[in-house]
């Protein structure tokens, strides 16, 4: 039996991302039919739609200092993207997942390159929190960007 995969949420159509929408591949289920969605966003108690969030520092350092995540009016919400983080971690291990497909960009899936805190749609280096937690974890992490890498994967 192949192992299930994670993937975030909105990569599968599910309705939840911060503007209401998603961003569905559109063939992710005639590739897998062993996905395991997770948005660690909506699982921290965020409603959907939500105000735009984004990292203002390292997600390493948003972990140790229980700070720095922020919406677009100013306000702290770093305790739900963890709380979110974690369960959704929780999910992923306890359904065996050693891999996850991730949305790029996001303050709590993206890999590699996130928004840069400051609200004007410029990526810098970095990962998401949930991205950070999952790495830490030792359970691969992949970008809903790497088409090529997303493929290999899943035909194993």
């Amino acid at each position: 039996m192949r192992k299930p995969i994670g993937i975030s949420a909105c990569l599968t159509g599910i309705n939840c991302r911060y503007n209401g929408g998603n961003c569905k591949i559109s063939n992710i289920y005639t590739l897998s039919d062993n996905l395991i969605p997770v948005c660690p966003e909506v699982a921290g108690g965020l409603p959907t739609p939500r105000i735009p969030a984004e990292l203002c520092q390292p997600a390493s350092q948003v972990i140790q200092t229980k700070q720095g995540i922020k919406n677009q009016d100013g306000l702290d919400i770093t305790a739900k993207f963890i709380i979110g983080a974690k369960a959704s971690l929780k999910e992923l291990k306890t359904a065996g997942c050693e891999s996850v497909i991730l949305k790029s960009g996001s303050p709590s899936c993206g890999v590699g390159n996130i928004y840069n805190g400051k609200f004007t749609g410029v990526l810098t280096e970095g990962n998401g929190i949930f991205a950070h937690m999952c790495i830490e974890d030792n359970i691969r992490v992949i970008s809903s960007d790497d088409v090529d890498e997303i493929q290999k994967m899943m035909s194993k």
